[in-house]
């Protein structure tokens, strides 16, 4: 089961706390064996700076955020395989791996420079770009605990304290295995 990145907590106006939102996926990483990443809150972000989530400037801002994940993931994957001296990658991995970083870059780079948005976009694209040379740099020495990482969109939570995926109840999510209740998406 995917653990959980809820973006909107990361998010305060013009300014997004994209050093927490590495610190979180950091966590996620080291405690996930499959390597998958859920997130939530996309939606919440776009909407609390006022981007359609279909509007380029909105899909640019998610990619970018989803890159800083994928990038933070892969950094942190490295190095848990550097603590655990894990032998060089394969070629084929590391192939993997550069693709994965070449495609986010491109998505990216391609409208960027002609948006303007009400966030620094610049600031989250710098922090994915450093992520993603750590995670190449240690990757092609040590390789990567998980062989693949995956970034995508929960539709219901998962409980904090039992990381099972919740239920909707009208408007509120239920877990039913302790019967936390989470408001939001």
């Amino acid at each position: 089961m995917a653990a959980r990145v809820e973006l909107s907590s990361y998010n305060s106006g013009a300014h997004f706390d994209f050093d927490g939102l590495i610190a979180r996926v950091e966590k996620v990483v080291a405690n996930q064996d499959d390597g998958r990443i859920g997130y939530t809150g996309v939606d919440s972000v776009l909407n609390g700076i006022g981007l359609g989530n279909s509007s380029a400037e909105g899909k640019t801002l998610a990619a970018a955020l989803l890159n800083l994940i994928m990038a933070a993931a892969y950094r942190r994957s490295a190095e848990l395989a550097e603590a655990a001296n894990q032998s060089s990658a394969s070629g084929q991995q590391v192939v993997s791996v550069q693709r994965k970083f070449d495609a986010s870059m491109k998505l990216t780079d391609q409208v960027v420079d002609t948006m303007e948005l009400p966030i620094n976009i610049d600031e989250i694209l710098f922090a994915a770009n450093r992520e993603w040379d750590h995670a190449l740099y240690l990757g092609e020495k040590f390789g990567w605990q998980h062989d693949l990482i995956t970034v995508h969109e929960l539709s219901e939570p998962d409980c904090d304290s039992c990381n099972i995926r919740m239920y909707p109840v009208g408007s509120y999510y239920m877990c039913g295995i302790c019967g936390d209740i989470c408001r939001s998406r």
